[in-house]
Parts: structure tokens; C-alpha cells; sequence
């Protein structure tokens, strides 16, 4: 009844009873019988299944049967695990017989002597309780119900105890497959299981939606000031199902903070003294408590049945009032709406999908009630990571205080003065001192403290949603779980009614079947569906979603999606990391080798596709004491405006304060470094020609000390060396003119200077002296392969080789130096070329690659060539499709394997072709004879030792003076004629590979897999590792067992230059074992065996009669060795029109040799040409002035030009595939790269 607005009138529902007996409870019986190792039976359950203790009631005969009551709680362990309670507690018939004399007179019975009492009824309360580790409350009432119902009823065909055998035993656990789980218990009763919503929010058995129908807005407001600010709080209420579900809820609102005092959702009676304790709490008590009991002065009390809160001052009484102003007035505005909606569709609350009038289910409903707390939370914190102090030096005793891990004074500081109290209150509770710890260190909330570090970046944007529902539950997926079968009869009989219960422990004693326990495990003690391998380089679902939203941003922005690609390409890389390190002999060596890898992407401003990258190097640091390094990681994160999230951050303190810190005093490393530094500081002030004359004497001075190699020399040193040691000859533009005969006698000068040299004598050079690195083949250099081919690029155009040997000066100076890495003599994955360059370099230009041909001069061989190229077919319009193209054509779905052809539109799935072929002869001899001959593709070989480039515009011919090929390897000389040879081969076989195998050679069969992209290959690269662990990429089986996967990583790490123990792994697979299964061990060092070569095109899905006019340039180039200027009768393409196109392309002429190829192909071909006419004119201009003397930018400029110039009749002759590529296309191949031809 109610007057006015704020006048009530309240009364007791229950007065203390007189005539009860109170015991303390204890357990009838129990099912299992036995403890399970992971799920032991708490002692205190009895106490909490009945928290007002076993009682003797004696009650009017004719009193009316109460209603079982349904109560829910929770029981926390010693480690924080939560286990969930849900039981019903009901009264039974309790015969007279068994009271004693005392029990009768306390119940007022009267003697028994005197006979049964008819007026009088005595009852005793039981319950029953099923335990778990998940909160299906409302499932679980169902099926208590269900047995209280069974136990009371019948006679039934079945025995109890099947339908409890049944329920634990057969009913499977939700999963993402199958989410719902309908189990019919009897022909009317059923309940449904619902999968848990994957959230990182903590599980909770709590409903906010409760609370605030309980509470309203405002009380619930004032109730997350009391918990944030750790009061002591008392819920009470005589509902003792919406006491646990009022408490979790309270608890969950707080989030991200978790509560570390007390907390007892329903306390029973026997517990009140928790009540006394000197710490803040969170208690629950039915409100019978009140009765029997006064509480402590200093404790708020939340009435949940009269929408109350008391608090010992009122005066001075915590309230919503004290919240800053604005996240307040948003969080009361939202709750509002939502209570509104509530009490409209009260009626509804028995299930949590069950619509309201708003046309919202109440778990939608639910999810935007803590969304709106999450909100406030994030709001108030916002700003919170500026003031983490990371650990950056040796720690000491205070280095994990609270103080040393947070800047409270500055976090207060940058806050509003109106709201100081509250944040003072709230900054010295032990429970945010605990979230400060949880923030700096790891910690098993890792996940859920990285969600709310994304929800405080979001929260400035008031429409983006910070919970998303999960996919599964929306799927209308359900399996349907039948009730117990009855057992077989013969036919015409009817099963017997035989079983009845007159109590519910009766049922419950020793009548389970014996096949209950054969194989019995609790669906409800299961905290995963599936076993999941642990793996370091785990990626939270919420980075995942971000990274999915950024490419779906990216894909309709050509440059941003070839960037958004090449950043996803190398957080593959870094997921790989640990195998690659645990391989290495060096595993400081291979962590910095990483550092240099995150600097060169933070140089070419490519931010990481999530922290995952950051976060396995900081793991790895810390796993191999490097807290240097890992300090390193985290200002590179900072200068690349990275804010480390609360795992990553994690893992960085773990490193730097579990990690051994080196000495202070300076050591080896540091003066070797210093003296290095003092030297080259010195040359750097000489003259060139100074430094020439004078370093025989310096290195002879010096005691041993010999060449430290290609790696010592100074960045601008490292960049002539790769100029004048390019493979092709420089060849003239229109306005630099080089003499070639000057060129060829500097040529024969500096031969003759190399004969009077001593082989000690350190070059600055690299034309006039070579470098030859002994040290790298044999010794335990696990990063020796990246520093060799920028070694055999010095050591092209040398004839001869002279001994230096690696000593411990080289390697403290090469890898002391950031600035100066192992990875800095690589050709970078994305130079971006000066887009107002000329269409031909001139040879000064500085864009220098490693050449395929200077592994023939180097003294490390690579006895396995594998040869791969994705260059795929479209079926539907049967054009060839390039690299480029392909990354072009990706979606940002990572469950997409297609791409779009670009000349047709239609989706098809591209290929990977890999061939391989085993060279590993008996003796080394062997295979030195035949490395040049059987693995190195005509289309690779060095320009120069086939024929020279043309030197004027008026010679047809290519002349050779002299036979270089015993320039290309000491060792193994080869004649024109095998060059003749061979060429002929290649040319007359399309359909093999190029160059021709020797007999010596073993080629394994092909390998073709789906060519994925990047993000499709992160998604199967994670489910790898989710079910196989870090060592599935350690393990040649992962060679065989997933090829895709490996190929594919294989493909991107070489394209992108990037080091990994992922080739050395093919050695020990089938591919090369040839039968054999005994295990291999495979080191960094097998890496070195292994030469992957990325190739432009494919030879095999060529289709045309006429070859491309790139290897009809090497063909005849090949030939002219022997015959020079003639060429084969019937020939389309004869030498004098191949050289015309190049003279026309070098003078930026493309639209004449365009205009000659139509019209030679036109009449030849027709409309079955596959070949593109824009392909044939870029690789024959690449093949034929070289790679680094083309600018392709420009010539993908004048090719369009000299497109639209065609005339009408010229385009009917044209195909789709010969339009100029797109501006996607563009971006891709600039920024991976061109690949070899």
C-alpha cells in the first residue's frame, strides 16, 4: 500500500519461528561417490545448499504444503576458481517416531506416552544441489525441479537414478558446433543449454538486469560507489536466488577491477561472523539474519526487498552523486531507457530469451546494461596507461611496489578538481593496486585487462558498440537429446510401474546402475571442449577483429591494401619467430636479427597488424635474458605511438625484472666496439685513393687482423660496392653516353691489379679486389645466410678470390651496431622508386638487388634448388595471372581463398607451383660440377657472361671479345657450347623447367598448393598452433602434414627476404628422405643447403607456340656464344627485332615494338594468344637491360601512353590482359618487390 510518492508500508513476511529445532547440516548422499581429481566435493556445500541450517519444524496438521524453494550460490577456492551451486530445498514428512523426549518438548509436542498429536504435523527441510564450474542457473532449476517433481510423484517406470545417470552422463557440453543442447527429461518436462557467450569479460552468474529491477538507476549507482570504493556491504533479502544474482552482478559491474576481499554471495547463518571482519566485503545473508542478529555500525546495508540502502552516517553517506559528472550523467541516462524497458516487459524475466514489448530479448537487454557500465568504467579510467611506469633499469626492492608501477600524483592531477575525492577514494583501494599489478605484470586476466584497453580507446566514440555478440548464438544449431530409453521387453508386455520414493534420499542411497561409473565424467566440469595446445604468439579475438575491420577499410585503398598485406605478411614472420630462434645457434644474434626487423618496418611506417609482433619478442627476450633488447622493443612501440596493451606490457615487465641484467663495468663487446668505432671514424677522414695505397701496410701493421669483409664497410662503401659490382655492363641513355671500350680496358686494368695484389689486402672496391668469407660456411653462424649474398654481390665482376678470414673484431662490430644489422645489406621488400626517374637507370643509379648469378661465385653451395612461382591460370579466360595480380585481387575476408582475375572479374583460386630437386651428390666435386648446369634457370644467368648489352644504338649484334664463363665459379667451368646447349633445350621443351637436370640430379615430384593470402594464411597459421603448439613449425612433418601452411610461409618469408628455419625442414621431409624414415635433426645451419629461388613467371602453363620474347633473348644470346648474328630458320622473332625492341625501349619508346608484336601475333596466334602483350615487353626490357637499370614505374607510364596511341584496328588485335595494370597492381608489386625471371 502506498501513500503519497515516498510513504510505505512494509511488513515481515516471516517472524521467528518457536516451534524449530536448528541443526547444522550435513550430507545425505552423494553422486559420484568418489572425489574427481579436478572437481573435489567442497565440505561446506551441505551448509550453503541450507544457509538457514537443518531444521525440525512442527506445524499445524493442516497447513498447506509450502512451495520448494530455489536457491543459488557460489564457492570461491583457494586460487580464485568459482564453483557454481544451484539447489532446491523443500520439506519433508518427519515420523514422530524418531524424536526423542527433548526434541518433542522443544517442539511442544506433548510426552510420547501420551500417544500421536493429531492437531500437529512435524516436518524436516532437505535440498538437493548440483554443482559446476558454469552458471546454468536456470537449466539446472529445471532439472532439480524435474527430480523433486519425479521423487514426489509416481509409481514410474524408470528409477530416479537413470534420469540423473542420463543428464551428467549423455547430455554433451554447448559448443561452438552445436550451441544449443535441448534435452527432453520426460514427455513434458525439457530444459535447453545454451553455449557460454565468448567474452573476455569474466564469467558471471549474475543478472545486471536483476539488480536494476531490484535497485532501480540511482541505488545502483550508488552501489557501484560503495564497491569501487571497497565498503562494506551487506545485501540481504528473503529471495535467496536474487541474493546471488544481485552479488555476481555487483561484482561484475566493476569490472575491470575484481574484487579481492571477502565476498560470500550467500552466507549461511553459521558464517554471520564474517560480518565482524576488519575488511571491506561483499556478504549476502537472507533477511531472517536481522531477527537472530544486530549488525556492525559501520556496514551499508542493500534491502533488495525495499529498494534501500542504509549507511551508518547519512550525513556523510557515499552517493551517486559523487561520480564525475559526465560519465554519471551518461550512465543514469542509459539505465533509465533500460529499466524503462524492464518493467514493461516484467512478465518475461523467466527466460532469457523471451521478447520483450521493445521487441528485445532479455539478454539483449542484459548485454546493454553492462555495456553501459563498461562504459562508465572506461570513462573514468580513460588516460590510465599514460602513467604506468615501465621497469627500464636492474629492479631493486621497490620496483614492484604500487608506487613505483603507477604515477598516482600525475594520474589525480590530470583528473577534474570536483571529482578528487572520488578518485582519491578509489586509488587507495587495495583493489586498484591490484589492477595496477595485473596491468604491469602477467597475470591469468591478461585477456580480459586487453578488452578493456580497447574499450578505453573506443569510448571517445559515444556509437561504437564495446560487446559484440558472439556469431554462435545466433545460429539456430540445436541437438536434440532424448529422455532414458526404457529397457526392451517382449512385445505385447507394458513396463511396471515399480518405483516410488517416499523420501528424496531414499532414492538416492545405493540403487545407481552399475554402468553409471564405467565411464563417467561431468559435463559441468568441463572447461573446454576442445585441448588446446599453449602457443606463444597468441592473438586475442579482439585483435583479431581489429585487424579484420582495418582491412576491410584498406581493401578498397590500392596503396593501403598492398601495405595492409605486407604488414600482415610480416606478423606471420614474427608468430614464427620462436622456431626460428630456437633453431639458432645464436639465439642473441637471431633476437636482434628481430629488433632489426620491427626498426625496418617502423622506417618504412608499417605499423604491425596487432601488438603480436612486439609481444613474441618481448616474450622471447625474456625467455633468453635479454632485458636489454626488451627495452629496446618497448621505445620502438612508443616512437611507433604503439600503446602496449595489458599482456604485452606484461610480458615486458616479465622480462626486464625476471631477466639477468649484464654488468655495468664495460666488458670485450663495448671496447671492441669502441676501437671499431674509432677506426672506421678515422678512414672516414682519408681519402679513398689514400686509404687504397695505404691499407696493405695498415692490415699488415695490425698483427693478423685480415679483411673483416663486406659487412665492416661503411654504409656509403656498401653502396659502391653494390654499384660497380653490378652484373650488367652499364649501358648508355640519351644523355649519358658510356664508352664501352673504356669500360672493358678499366675492366682489363683491374685484373691486372688483382694479379699484384696480395691476397690479404683489404679492397674499398669491391671492382677492384674481392672478399672471400671462410668463415661462413663452416662455422656456427646462424645469420651468416643473410649476410652471404651481399658478399657474392661484391664478388661478381672478380675473376679471381682472395682469403679473409671472420674474426671476433667482425662479429662484435656487426652486431653491436643497431644501426648496422645483419639485415642491412638485403635488398628491402618496398623501396619505393622515384616515380620521376627515367624509364631506363643510368648505372649510378643506387637501387641495387642481389643477383641470382653471384651464388655461382660464392663459396657456400646450395646443393637443393626449390623453385616456386605463383604465377596461376585463370580457367575462365584462360590469361596467365602474376603476383601482383593476384595480391590485388584478395578480399579482406580471411576465409576467402579466391581471388579476382583482373581481365575477366571472375573469382579463382591461384596456385603456388613449387619444384624440387635434390642435388646432393656423393662427393662434394660432384656437386660443385654441377651446381651451374642443372638448377640455375637460363633466364637468371648473369647478362654479362652470355652476351654483352648493346653499346650504341647502331650495333645489331652483341660481340663477345672474351670467354667469361670461367669467371662464374673456379671451379666449375662451363663452355658456350653447354651454354648452346642447354638453351636449346629450354627452348625446344616448353613444357620443362628451365635448364635440364644431370644425371646425377634427383627431381621430386611437383608441388601445387592453394596460393593464400596473407590474412587467410594468419587465421590457418593460428589454428595450427591452437592445435598442434609452437612445435608444429619446428617439425618436418609439418612439411608433409600441412604443406599449405608451409609453403605458403615459405613463399612470403623468402619474397620478403626475411630469415626462418622453415627451408632446412624440406632436408628431413619426404621430398628429399626418398623413403627413408628415419628422424631427422635439423639446425639453422641446413638452412644454408637450401636455395629457394621466387620466380616471376611459369614456364609450364604457357600455352602459345611462340615463346616469350625474354627466353627468345636468352636463347639467342646463348646461341650468339657460338655463332654470332645468326639465328634459326622459321624463327618469328629473330635477334635483329629483338634488339630493335630493346633499343626502342631504352630511348622510352614503347609503342613501336608494341605495334610490331601485334601485328606479328595477330595473324600467328589470333584470338587464342594467352600471352600478354604488357608481360612480354617488361620481362624482355628486365632480362635484357637488367633488372636494376629499369625503371618500372616508368614504364608502366609510357606502356600506357603507347597504349592509347593504338589505332583502332591495332586494338582489335588486343586482349584484355594486355591493358595496363591497375593501380592496385601497381602498389603490390612496389611494394613486395619484383620477383626473379
Amino acid at each position: 500500500m502506498q501513500w503519497g510518492s515516498s510513504v510505505y508500508l512494509c511488513y515481515k513476511k516471516s517472524l521467528a519461528k518457536a516451534n524449530t529445532i536448528a541443526y547444522k547440516a550435513g550430507l545425505l548422499c552423494r553422486y559420484p561417490k568418489e572425489d574427481y581429481e579436478s572437481f573435489p566435493l567442497p565440505e561446506s556445500v551441505p551448509m550453503f545448499c541450507l544457509p538457514m541450517g537443518a531444521t525440525i519444524e512442527c506445524w499445524p496438521a493442516h497447513t498447506k504444503h509450502s512451495l520448494p524453494v530455489f536457491s543459488t550460490f557460489v564457492l570461491t577456492g583457494a586460487s580464485g576458481e568459482k564453483v557454481y551451486g544451484a539447489a532446491i530445498q523443500f520439506y519433508e514428512p518427519y515420523s514422530e517416531e524418531n524424536l526423542s523426549e527433548r526434541q518433542r518438548s522443544q517442539l511442544g509436542l506433548p510426552s510420547s506416552d501420551l500417544g500421536p498429536d493429531g492437531t500437529r504435523s512435524v516436518y524436516s527441510n532437505k535440498s538437493i544441489c548440483l554443482l559446476s564450474h558454469w552458471p546454468f542457473f536456470q537449466s539446472f532449476r529445471s532439472f532439480l525441479t524435474f527430480l523433486y517433481r519425479y521423487s514426489i510423484s509416481g509409481p514410474h517406470a524408470l528409477p530416479i537414478e537413470k534420469h540423473i545417470s542420463h543428464f551428467m552422463q549423455t547430455v554433451p557440453f554447448p559448443s561452438t558446433q552445436r550451441p544449443r543442447i535441448l534435452v527432453q527429461l520426460s514427455p513434458h518436462d525439457s530444459l535447453m543449454l545454451s553455449q557460454p557467450v565468448s567474452s573476455p569479460l569474466p564469467l558471471s552468474g549474475g543478472s545486471l538486469s536483476t539488480l536494476l529491477l531490484n535497485l532501480g538507476p540511482k541505488n545502483a549507482a550508488t552501489l557501484l560507489v560503495l564497491a569501487v570504493t571497497e565498503h562494506k556491504i551487506l545485501v540481504h533479502s528473503l529471495r535467496p536466488a536474487v541474493l546471488t544474482s544481485v552479488t555476481e552482478a555487483l561484482v561484475s559491474m566493476i569490472f575491470p577491477f575484481h574484487w579481492p576481499c571477502p565476498y560470500i554471495p550467500l552466507c549461511p547463518l553459521a558464517l554471520a561472523g564474517v560480518l565482524s571482519a576488519p575488511c571491506p566485503f561483499i556478504v549476502g545473508v537472507d533477511s531472517r539474519y536481522f531477527d537472530l542478529y544486530v549488525p556492525p555500525a559501520d556496514i551499508s546495508c542493500v534491502d533488495l526487498d525495499t529498494n534501500t540502502i542504509s549507511q551508518k552516517d547519512d550525513k556523510k553517506a557515499l552517493t551517486w552523486k559523487i561520480l564525475p559528472r559526465r560519465a554519471c550523467k551518461h550512465l543514469l541516462n542509459t539505465l533509465n531507457k533500460l529499466h524503462q524497458q524492464l518493467t514493461e516487459g516484467e512478465s518475461g524475466l523467466l527466460h532469457h530469451f523471451i521478447e520483450l514489448n521493445g521487441g528485445k530479448s532479455l539478454h539483449t537487454l542484459e548485454l546493454e546494461i553492462q555495456e553501459a557500465f563498461l562504459r562508465f568504467m572506461a570513462a573514468i579510467l580513460r588516460g590510465y596507461r599514460s602513467y604506468l611506469l615501465p621497469i627500464t633499469q636492474a629492479p631493486s626492492e621497490k620496483t614492484t611496489d604500487a608506487s613505483s608501477l603507477f604515477d598516482h600524483q600525475g594520474f589525480l592531477k590530470s583528473r577534474d578538481r570536483s571529482h578528487q575525492r572520488f578518485y582519491s577514494l578509489m586509488t587507495k583501494t587495495q583493489m586498484f593496486s591490484r589492477f595496477i599489478e595485473e596491468c604491469s605484470f602477467v597475470s591469468d586476466k591478461d585477456a580480459s585487462l586487453a578488452f578493456f584497453d580497447e574499450c578505453v580507446d573506443k569510448v571517445r566514440f559515444a556509437e561504437t558498440r564495446l560487446i559484440e555478440l558472439d556469431e554462435s548464438h545466433r545460429s539456430e544449431h540445436t541437438v536434440y537429446v532424448n529422455p532414458p530409453e526404457l529397457p526392451p521387453l517382449p512385445e505385447g508386455e507394458e513396463h511396471p510401474l515399480c518405483y516410488r520414493y517416499h523420501s528424496a534420499d531414499q532414492s538416492l542411497n545405493d540403487r545407481y546402475e552399475t554402468d553409471c561409473f564405467l565411464s563417467f565424467t561431468l559435463f559441468y566440469s568441463e572447461k573446454s571442449t576442445t585441448m588446446n595446445h599453449p602457443y606463444m604468439c597468441s592473438v586475442l579475438s579482439q585483435e583479431i577483429k581489429s585487424a579484420q575491420r582495418m582491412a576491410k577499410t584498406y581493401s578498397s585503398m590500392p596503396q593501403m591494401w598492398s601495405k595492409c598485406l605486407l604488414r600482415h605478411c610480416y606478423g606471420l614472420w614474427f608468430i614464427c619467430l620462436p622456431g626460428f630462434v630456437g633453431t639458432c645457434h645464436s639465439k642473441v644474434r637471431a633476437l636482434r636479427t628481430a629488433y632489426d626487423v620491427l626498426r625496418k618496418m617502423q622506417d618504412k611506417k608499417l605499423q604491425a597488424p596487432d601488438e603480436v609482433c612486439y609481444r613474441v619478442l618481448l616474450q622471447l627476450c625474456g625467455q633468453y635474458s635479454q632485458p636489454v633488447l626488451a627495452v629496446r622493443v618497448l621505445f620502438e612501440m612508443k616512437k611507433a605511438g604503439v600503446q602496449p596493451n595489458a599482456i604485452t606490457y606484461g610480458y615486458y615487465n616479465k622480462a626486464v625484472l625476471e631477466s639477468t641484467w649484464p654488468s655495468t663495468t664495460r666488458g670485450g663487446y663495448f671496447l671492441w666496439g669502441k676501437l671499431r668505432n674509432v677506426v672506421l671514424g678515422v678512414l672516414q677522414f682519408k681519402n679513398v685513393s689514400t686509404v687504397f695505397q695505404k691499407s696493405k701496410s695498415f692490415l699488415s701493421y695490425s698483427g693478423g687482423q685480415s679483411d673483416q669483409g663486406y659487412d665492416s664497410l661503411s654504409k656509403e662503401e656498401e653502396r659502391m660496392c653494390s654499384r660497380e659490382s653490378d652484373s650488367a655492363t652499364p649501358v648508355e641513355d640519351k644523355q649519358h653516353q658510356l664508352s664501352a671500350d673504356r669500360l672493358h680496358g678499366v675492366e682489363e686494368e683491374d685484373t691486372e691489379t688483382d694479379q699484384e695484389k696480395p691476397q690479404v689486402e683489404r679492397s674499398v672496391s669491391c671492382s677492384t679486389g674481392t672478399v672471400r668469407r671462410t668463415g661462413i660456411e663452416t662455422g656456427f653462424d646462424p645469420l651468416s645466410l643473410l649476410t652471404t649474398d651481399a658478399v657474392q654481390e661484391c664478388d661478381q665482376e672478380n675473376s679471381s678470390t682472395s682469403t679473409a678470414r671472420r674474426d671476433l673484431a667482425e662479429e662484435i662490430e656487426m652486431y653491436m651496431n643497431n644501426a648496422s644489422s645483419p639485415l642491412s645489406s638485403r635488398a628491402p621488400s618496398m623501396d619505393l622508386q622515384n616515380p620521376s626517374s627515367p624509364l631506363f637507370r643510368s648505372a649510378s643509379s643506387p637501387h641495387t638487388s642481389p643477383r641470382p648469378s653471384a651464388l655461382l661465385r660464392s663459396n657456400t653451395h646450395l646443393p637443393l634448388p626449390v623453385l616456386m612461382s605463383s604465377c596461376s591460370l585463370c580457367k575462365t579466360c584462360d590469361c596467365l595471372v602474376y603476383d601482383e595480380e593476384i595480391m590485388a585481387g584478395w578480399t579482406a575476408n580471411d576465409s576467402n581463398l579466391n581471388s579476382t582475375c583482373p581481365f575477366c572479374g571472375t573469382a579463382f583460386l591461384p596456385f603456388l607451383n613449387v619444384e624440387i630437386k635434390d642435388l646432393r651428390p656423393q662427393s662434394r666435386y660432384m656437386l660443385l660440377s654441377h651446381s651451374v648446369q642443372s638448377f640455375i634457370p637460363m633466364a637468371s644467368l648473369n647478362r654479362s657472361t652470355l652476351c654483352q648489352p648493346l653499346r650504341s644504338a647502331k650495333e645489331s649484334n652483341p660481340v663477345i671479345e672474351e670467354d667469361t664463363s670461367a669467371s662464374l665459379n673456379p671451379e666449375a667451368k662451363m663452355s658456350a657450347a653447354d651454354f648452346a646447349a642447354q638453351s636449346s633445350a629450354a627452348s625446344s621443351q616448353k613444357q620443362e623447367s628451365s635448364g635440364s637436370a644431370p644425371a646425377s640430379s634427383s627431381s621430386s615430384a611437383p608441388v601445387t598448393v592453394p596460393y593464400l593470402s596473407p590474412l587467410v594464411l594468419w587465421k590457418e597459421l593460428e589454428s595450427l598452433l591452437v592445435n598442434e603448439g609452437d612445435q608444429a613449425l619446428s617439425s618436418p612433418s609439418v612439411v608433409d602434414h600441412h604443406p599449405i601452411v608451409f609453403w605458403n610461409l615459405v613463399w612470403y618469408f623468402k619474397r620478403l627476404e626475411l630469415p626462418s628455419n622453415l627451408p632446412a625442414l624440406i632436408l628431413a621431409s619426404q621430398h628429399c628422405s626418398h623413403g627413408d624414415q628415419t628422424p631427422q635433426s635439423v639446425s639453422s645451419e641446413d638452412s644454408k643447403q637450401v636455395l629457394v629461388r621466387i620466380m616471376w613467371d611459369n614456364l609450364k602453363l604457357h600455352q602459345d607456340k611462340v615463346q616469350p620474347c625474354y627466353v627468345l633473348w636468352n636463347t639467342h644470346c646463348a646461341n650468339s656464344l657460338v655463332r654470332s648474328g645468326l639465328c634459326e630458320e622459321g624463327q618469328l622473332f629473330t635477334v635483329e627485332l629483338l634488339q630493335g625492341f630493346v633499343r626502342s625501349i631504352k630511348k622510352s619508346d614503347v609503342y613501336q615494338p608494341m605495334s610490331q608484336i601485334i601485328q606479328l601475333l595477330g595473324p600467328e596466334l589470333g584470338f587464342r594468344r594467352q600471352r600478354s602483350l604488357y608481360r612480354d615487353l617488361l620481362f624482355l626490357a628486365l632480362v635484357a637491360l637488367g633488372k636494376n637499370n629499369i625503371n618500372i614505374n616508368a614504364f608502366d607510364r609510357e606502356y600506357k601512353l603507347a597504349y592509347d596511341r593504338l589505332t583502332p584496328s591495332q586494338v582489335k588485335l588486343t586482349h584484355n590482359c594486355d591493358r595496363p595494370p591497375g593501380a592496385g597492381v601497381m602498389e603490390c608489386r612496389k611494394t613486395f618487390g619484383e620477383p626473379s625471371l
